[in-house]
């Protein structure tokens, strides 16, 4: 018979976990090999109290796979994420809404429009998702459009965290309801007690501090900027390449299973890329290789130069 155990023990997993980080980050660089070692040595501890306690291996072997079944919900919708960020770029879909953004856009009210799209599109995901793809993009609106890019990058992971919360396809809201043992929705409805005042104080600073930005507008129709050119050299522009943005919204609002509405997105997104782009699967298509890497490599405001001849 298992002997009960203190609140002490029960913890021990815990602070030794915290234990390891702390003298971790004052003596060695913390990289992702190093916390899965963390992790595992708090996961020792816990199998010794565990054995202490008189559960033997075959029980522990088994509460382990029940829990990581419960959670596998949440597993694939994280390994899932990388590959929707990554084919929303293939198709189009995230230099196309920098395409519509920066003509349609006035840089007085970018910040809070980044703050409520990244918001509206997290809670229709997660906000990894919401911050990987509609995140660049409005970056990228920043730079061509002369907004102030630290505000609107808060802004970005503001709208996309607030929206996180409320989302019954996120996976922080997933486990946090599996580990309290609650029902998802229920969950979301009392974080809305939380999440709401937070969002309008938000709201109320990102509106500020977009009037009292300078510069006049510089959005509209007439509005031409070198990243537009660009991308119309690279991408075919198309409505179609909004179809993935589409699948995932409407998964959302029918509750369907966060991690298949993903893959079906991203499917979508490859075959738009190959279909409307010609791009290839196995090839990469140079403009767009080159846009993504300016990306990454660039200051946001020098993403023209990486065009030149």
């Amino acid at each position: 018979m298992p002997k009960p155990i203190s609140f002490f023990e029960a913890a021990l997993p815990l602070l030794t976990m915290l234990l390891c980080l702390v003298l971790g980050g004052f003596f060695v660089p913390m990289g992702t090999e190093l916390l899965v070692l963390v992790m595992l040595v708090a996961a020792t501890v816990a199998g010794i109290i565990a054995a202490r306690h008189g559960h033997d291996w075959d029980a522990i072997q088994r509460t382990t796979g029940e829990k990581i079944a419960t959670v596998l919900p949440v597993i694939l919708i994280l390994l899932s994420i990388g590959m929707l960020i990554g084919t929303w770029m293939f198709s189009g879909t995230i230099p196309l809404l920098v395409y519509y953004g920066v003509q349609l856009i006035d840089p007085q009210f970018m910040i809070i429009t980044a703050f409520l799209v990244t918001a509206m599109m997290s809670m229709t995901g997660s906000s990894w998702a919401a911050a990987g793809t509609i995140g660049v993009a409005l970056m990228g609106v920043a730079a061509a459009i002369d907004s102030p890019l630290a505000a609107t990058a808060g802004a970005v992971v503001s709208g996309a965290y607030f929206g996180d919360k409320l989302s019954p396809l996120s996976d922080q809201t997933n486990i946090c309801a599996i580990g309290a043992n609650a029902n998802l929705y229920d969950h979301i409805r009392n974080m809305v007690y939380t999440a709401g005042p937070s969002f309008v104080v938000a709201l109320l600073v990102y509106y500020v501090a977009g009037v009292m930005t300078d510069g006049s507008s510089v959005a509209g129709s007439d509005f031409d900027h070198p990243i537009l050119r660009e991308i119309e050299q690279a991408y075919t522009v198309s409505w179609l390449v909004f179809i993935p943005a589409l699948i995932v919204i409407l998964g959302t609002f029918k509750r369907k299973p966060a991690a298949l509405v993903m893959v079906v997105s991203s499917v979508s997104a490859m075959v738009i890329g190959i279909g409307v782009h010609g791009f290839s699967a196995l090839q990469r298509n140079s403009q767009r290789h080159l846009w993504i890497q300016c990306r990454h490599d660039r200051d946001p405001r020098q993403y023209t130069e990486c065009y030149a001849a």
